[in-house]
Order: structure tokens, then C-alpha cells, then sequence
């Protein structure tokens, strides 16, 4: 993870986490990295694109189902 020689064997040498923590720098961008239930992985630049392709094929398919269920459901209620 891109730490200099003398940081990166400080951090191997320490024992406790939190320490651990505090050496290790995260980029700018590294906010967090919150795990998407639905997808089981942090979605990052690297595979945003697959994620919002993703949430847009399920809305087309909740709008397909939608428009294949209506004439049922207006004949039902008529």
C-alpha cells in the first residue's frame, strides 16, 4: 500500500489497531468505503459504471413488469 520504507516497518512493528490506523494514509478521494448490500462490494470508480448500468436495468425491468401487469390489474378493479 504505498507507504515509505521507514512507515511501513513502523506499522508492521506496532501491535495495536488503532495506532495502525493512524499510519496508514488513505488517497483524497477515500472518503469511506461503504459496502452495497444489494451488489456485496464497495462500488468505487473503478466499477461505478457497472453499478448505475445495474440500478438502471433494474428500473427498466420494474417499469416492464409494471406495463405487463397493468391491463390485469385495471380489469381486476373495473
Amino acid at each position: 500500500f504505498g507507504l515509505p520504507k521507514a512507515e511501513k516497518e513502523q506499522y508492521e512493528r506496532e501491535q495495536r489497531a488503532e495506532v495502525q490506523q493512524e499510519l496508514l494514509k488513505k488517497p483524497d478521494r477515500c472518503h469511506h468505503c461503504s459496502t452495497c448490500e444489494t451488489v456485496n462490494n464497495c462500488v468505487g470508480f473503478s466499477n461505478y459504471k457497472f453499478f448505475v448500468l445495474f440500478l438502471g436495468y433494474g428500473a427498466m425491468y420494474c417499469l416492464v413488469i409494471s406495463a405487463t401487469v397493468l391491463q390485469y390489474f385495471i380489469k381486476f378493479w373495473t
